[in-house]
């Protein structure tokens, strides 16, 4: 995954409370020594944490992984099934807290952080990967990335757009809401708000800032930048609210 040379690691919105100690790609396996290929990514929280779906889906599996299952060796594992037909694991849990056939909405509780299977420290494995035989086993993907393109694809929708308003004023751009959170342009909002704002792009971790505050959440539309609406709103100093009924974020000047 790209990474500055500190090792930051990008990561999307519902993954600001973890630390990755592990990331996807070619990695020296800290159990074995050994150079491998990690084909998810590690995520840490307190020990014991509550681990929450970071999209919605229905579960696949919910058991303790056995060798030639396509989950051998991953401990007490959760996998939901996505509508894009891929496969989203949540490895070496405690334990679990759904059951196959449960929908699960992003946000709600699967299990609690573990290392159970093979695992040195408590932690997440998680991983993404195309629905096949085995549960995709060898058909992982980038989940990062994969994300990126699943929160693209969603905001995309017609059927997700949401209005942006500053201090009661409409503003002439929209926003949108993925897995139940909204994104807004984060250049179009720093301008429209001024307060001479300075909009600042990382193209090694590929990260939008403000004012030199990075934005964990930020995803790529159409070459421009998106962000998780609280999160910018902080950075540009601003108070917000949600208006359900008409779809619109409510930005204000915080005192």
């Amino acid at each position: 995954m790209p990474g500055d040379k500190r090792g930051r690691q990008k990561m999307i919105p519902a993954m600001r409370e973890y630390r990755a100690s592990q990331t996807y790609g070619t990695q020296v396996n800290p159990a074995t020594n050994q150079t491998t290929f990690h084909t998810g990514i590690d995520l840490v929280k307190p020990s014991y944490a509550d681990i929450a779906a970071f999209a919605q889906g229905v579960v696949v599996f919910a058991s303790y992984g056995q060798t030639g299952t396509g989950v051998g060796g991953y401990g007490n594992t959760v996998i939901l099934r996505d509508r894009h037909d891929y496969l989203h694991m949540y490895a070496h849990l405690t334990d679990y807290r759904v059951k196959v056939g449960d929908q699960v909405l992003a946000g709600s509780v699967v299990g609690r952080e573990g290392m159970t299977g093979q695992a040195t420290g408590q932690h997440l494995h998680y991983e993404v990967r195309r629905d096949g035989p085995s549960f995709g086993y060898g058909l992982h993907t980038d989940p990062v990335l994969y994300m990126d393109q699943y929160f693209t694809t969603e905001l995309k929708d017609p059927a997700h757009a949401c209005g942006i308003s500053y201090d009661g004023m409409l503003l002439p751009f929209i926003g949108g809401i993925v897995e139940g959170k909204s994104f807004l342009p984060v250049r179009a909002l720093a301008e429209a708000v001024g307060k001479g704002a300075q909009v600042e792009w990382n193209n090694v971790i590929r990260l939008a800032g403000i004012n030199g505050t990075e934005l964990l959440s930020t995803f790529l539309l159409d070459a421009k930048a998106y962000a998780w609406s609280r999160e910018l709103a902080r950075a540009l100093g601003l108070d917000i609210r949600w208006d359900d009924a008409a779809k619109v974020v409510q930005l204000t000047m915080a005192p």
